[in-house]
């Protein structure tokens, strides 16, 4: 049995078992904003598929109190801490399903980590066997499954999908109801293991439901040409309506997001354009750090 670690960082309340992947988690959600997304609503309605232990809704609730969040977490250890993170930080507005989002109803078969050497992990949990999901590190259990399409009935705000190699499944069976989406946050899981999972297709679903996307590999945006696919590969897929060349992203918008060009230097740049960079940097940094566009 694990032992449970508890921290308070800035007037949120966490519960955990795995401290790197607590804190790589709370960088992601908290530090870097993975999640940030603009609305114009102040109660919008946000759907996260793969919570966790509950980081990204405690983002979600921080940034808009007023929201409503549906979240779907399958491994039944993991969903407990979830549940246990709502609570203490007593969140309203929040519906937990503990169920496996696919393209089916009932239940599947779900890898779940092992403990190894005194660690537990709670990474990689899938529906799918990806090529980590080895016999010494992960057992299967059985677990609930839900068609996410039948919680998609009204204008859905943001959609984050988080599920480990079942991006595809899903996305196509939500297909028909994407046009009550307005933004997606895709973390894209690519393995030898799951040769259907095929980023080309869930890039095409994006496009043919008008949705332009940025992808982000080891903290750089890359063009689709670009993406390194390694075994296993991940990407995370930033989707916006406005029309902007992904090398737009990168050189204007995601980079001042993410660099200091004031602490850094100018000197590589044309003195005309100093002033306006560090403008764009400042409010990029000041009000939508990690966000790819505006």
């Amino acid at each position: 049995m694990q032992t449970l670690k508890q921290s308070a960082i800035k007037g949120l309340h966490f519960t955990y078992v795995n401290e790197d992947e607590f804190r790589l988690t709370y960088r992601d959600s908290f530090k870097l904003r993975f999640y940030n997304f603009r609305t114009h609503t102040k109660a919008p309605l946000i759907i996260d598929c793969g919570a966790h232990i509950g980081l990204s809704l405690l983002y979600f609730k921080q940034k808009y109190p007023e929201s409503r969040v549906i979240a779907f977490e399958a491994n039944p250890n993991t969903f407990e801490l979830l549940e246990k993170n709502v609570q203490q930080n007593q969140l309203n507005g929040v519906e937990l399903v503990q169920a496996a989002v696919s393209d089916q109803e009932g239940a599947i078969p779900f890898y779940v980590g092992k403990e190894v050497d005194g660690e537990l992990s709670q990474w990689g949990d899938a529906g799918v066997r990806n090529k980590w999901n080895t016999e010494d590190a992960y057992t299967t259990v059985t677990v609930p499954a839900v068609r996410l399409s039948s919680y998609i009935e009204e204008p859905v705000d943001f959609l984050k999908i988080d599920i480990e190699g079942m991006e595809g499944i899903v996305l196509k069976d939500i297909e028909s109801k994407l046009h009550l989406v307005k933004a997606l946050r895709i973390e894209y899981h690519g393995s030898s293991t799951t040769p259907d999972n095929r980023l080309v297709d869930v890039l095409a679903i994006l496009s043919r439901h008008g949705f332009r996307y940025v992808l982000e590999q080891r903290m750089m945006v890359v063009g689709p040409t670009q993406v390194r696919h390694y075994d296993p590969y991940f990407l995370i897929i930033y989707t916006y309506t406005r029309w902007f060349p992904w090398w737009c992203h990168r050189y204007i918008w995601y980079m001042p997001s993410r660099v200091s060009f004031v602490r850094f230097g100018l000197s590589f740049v044309p003195f005309f354009m100093r002033r306006w960079l560090r403008q764009i940097a400042r409010r990029q940094q000041n009000n939508i750090k990690g966000q790819l566009w505006v």
